[in-house]
């Protein structure tokens, strides 16, 4: 139930596109079979493989699952580093997060000095230094690993923090586990650790599938729960079944697309927050289906969720957004991580007008930063909205390319127009031609009129300039 010190607005029951952590573990539900088997082969195992698709949850399992009970004094009682910076030189980085954890859970004093602390060694005999102060074995969690390979490839720290990370592994005397966690599609990319450790890369692995509807629906409803909210009779099996449609068996041998029963967790947390968003003040405090159904249940609001975003931008910001996503979406729907000066550079616009853009897409969480170095890095806050971002950007393209068609056709025909109308002006001011008094019945005088006869005039340029002394012939 809700704390009487909370109100609604301060409490959250889901986590939308950000990664559950440590502190949100009360709120993470749904992946106790996946915790239970992961952590058994962490425990049993000096190396252990986490793959899974985008989007599935590795993070909030690894943070808001498995560390919690790894530390937890009623469970495993150990000590566990995350860490996920592969921008910055990944083993000065790997060795400081290590370090901080001691400091933090005071086996270190944390006055020591930075230059007495031993970051020079050698990544194994740093971890054996550390594991005589925590309680063995030391777990590293290296988490995304796939950007380790991204970023570093052509880096000075590459073949080094391979070189050092494999020796730790397979020293006896180095009393750790560590667990690697990626993207399942660039597990291919671990071959070059396959010379330093031939027989233990792929010995011990767990793929992390999508969330099964039996364990969707907890992840769904026990939140709501735990606030004294509820879904709506029937609600709950029905989001289910929209949320499983999504996904499709691309195996099954039939030209046909068959569903399959599994639910991505980033989708779920992108329907529900939503929903919970437009929900919470109920007064009966319940979410109903006509709400979802006037948002256009999940799909319209996976679509739409980017759409309603960035249209709250203004043009010019709307285009900055576009140039951006240019290069902050790869074309295999991976996210890049970009500083907003080089951003700035790679696309038309001030440092000062991207940051503005910039700071309200991650507002928006369409974006999340990071302080890597000193420096603010950006990136997509999910590979889920890759595709949503790609639809919203060439639609956004086409109107653009639209509207200067337009303005290249009205600027023709402003050209058109300005150029006839100097014609005009330049033959009524340079001709001249004879015509009738303009009172027949009075005089049949012929006169001198300036302009070319039969001309538009447009600006009303003829005037009547003499008369010729002719008259007209009855």
């Amino acid at each position: 139930m809700t704390n009487p010190t909370e109100t609604i607005e301060q409490l959250e029951p889901y986590q939308g596109l950000r990664p559950y952590t440590e502190k949100d573990k009360a709120k993470f539900f749904g992946r106790d079979a996946d915790r239970k088997i992961l952590i058994d082969k962490i425990l049993a195992n000096k190396l252990t493989l986490l793959f899974a698709a985008s989007g599935v949850g590795k993070s909030s399992l690894l943070q808001a699952g498995v560390l919690p009970q790894l530390k937890d004094p009623k469970h495993e009682n150990l000590d566990a580093v995350y860490f996920n910076d592969w921008v910055s030189p990944p083993l000065t980085g790997l060795k400081r997060t290590v370090l901080h954890y001691l400091k933090q859970e005071h086996y270190l004093d944390p006055t020591i000095p930075q230059e007495h602390i031993p970051v020079n060694q050698e990544l194994k005999d740093l971890l054996g230094f550390c594991a005589l102060f925590t309680r063995q074995p030391l777990i590293l969690i290296l988490d995304q690993f796939e950007e380790f390979f991204r970023y570093q490839r052509y880096l000075i720290e590459y073949k080094p923090f391979i070189q050092q990370l494999s020796a730790a592994i397979t020293d006896r005397n180095t009393p750790v586990a560590v667990v690697i966690s990626m993207r399942e599609d660039f597990a291919l990319e671990l071959n070059e650790f396959k010379t330093h450790l031939p027989t233990l890369l792929f010995e011990n692995f767990y793929r992390l599938e999508r969330l099964t509807c039996e364990s969707a629906y907890i992840a769904i409803e026990t939140p709501i729960k735990h606030l004294g909210y509820r879904y709506e009779n029937g609600f709950v099996t029905k989001l289910l079944a929209d949320l499983s449609a999504r996904e499709v068996n691309p195996h099954s041998g039939s030209p046909i697309a068959e569903p399959i029963d599994t639910v991505e967790p980033a989708y779920l947390q992108i329907v529900c927050s939503q929903l919970w968003e437009v929900n919470k003040n109920d007064p009966e405090r319940i979410l109903r289906y006509a709400t979802y159904e006037g948002k256009g249940m999940a799909k319209g609001l996976l679509k739409s969720y980017v759409k309603d975003t960035i249209n709250q931008f203004s043009t010019t910001e709307q285009r900055l957004a576009s140039q951006a996503f240019n290069h902050l979406v790869t074309r295999r729907g991976a996210k890049m991580a970009y500083t907003a000066d080089a951003l700035a550079k790679a696309i038309e616009g001030t440092p000062a007008q991207l940051a503005i853009v910039l700071e309200r897409l991650e507002q928006g969480r369409i974006l999340r930063s990071q302080s890597r170095q000193g420096e603010r890095w950006y990136e997509l806050y999910h590979d889920l909205f890759s595709n949503p971002i790609e639809q919203w950007n060439d639609v956004f393209k086409a109107k653009q390319r639209n509207r200067g068609a337009v303005i290249v056709t009205a600027s023709f025909l402003i050209a058109g127009v300005v150029l006839y109308a100097l014609y005009d002006i330049g033959v009524n001011y340079t001709n001249q031609h004879l015509r009738l008094s303009v009172k027949p019945e009075v005089s049949n005088t012929i006169e001198v009129y300036r302009g070319k006869s039969n001309s538009r005039d447009l600006f009303h340029l003829q005037r009547y300039q003499t008369e010729t002394g002719y008259l007209q012939r009855k």
